[in-house]
């Protein structure tokens, strides 16, 4: 911006910084803060996430597993009544240490796979950027879960621009 400014007379500077402001900068702000419009939240008085309609294609749920806890198994079980085909997708962070193993992380999903009903859904461990697994295996949809919008959100946004994703919220807190 220094290069237009010096170009510029100042009047016409404030006014071209104005329409940017006004017509980039401000919505892309208000979006980048706000929650999308398709988290899927717990129902406290049904105890479980609501009756998802219709199944549709493949999807993929994303995410570090460290460890695997009831609130991915809640949520792998509503994405395998909802999809045809749930893609469950052990990231990796090189930059990361992590105390359980991804290849431990991958054998205690797949055992508790049949336990929650989820015969439709596979596990992977990958090292690469996970859209790029979503494009492989056609995947309609990314899902991730988040503690909180505040705590999780601006991290969504970003993986939002790459591929559509949906948040669901867990019920559990830790």
């Amino acid at each position: 911006m220094d290069v237009v400014k010096r170009r510029l007379d100042p009047r016409s500077y404030v006014k071209l910084v104005g329409s940017v402001e006004g017509c980039c900068v401000a919505p892309l702000a208000a979006l980048w803060t706000s929650p999308p419009a398709s988290v899927v939240r717990w129902d406290l008085a049904a105890n479980a996430y609501p009756a998802p309609s219709g199944r549709k294609g493949p999807v993929v749920f994303a995410g570090s597993f460290n460890p695997p806890h009831h609130g991915h198994m809640e949520i792998i079980r509503y994405l395998s009544k909802a999809f045809s085909e749930v893609h469950i997708v052990i990231g990796m962070n090189p930059n990361k240490i992590y105390p359980v193993s991804p290849e431990t992380r991958k054998q205690i999903i797949e055992q508790a796979l049949p336990f929650i009903g989820a015969g439709n859904a596979k596990v992977w461990v990958w090292g690469d950027v996970i859209f790029k697994l979503a494009q492989h295996v056609g995947a309609s949809a990314l899902y991730r879960g988040i503690r909180s919008w505040e705590e999780d959100g601006k991290a969504e946004r970003y993986l939002e621009a790459k591929l559509r994703t949906c948040a669901k919220q867990s019920r559990l807190q830790w």
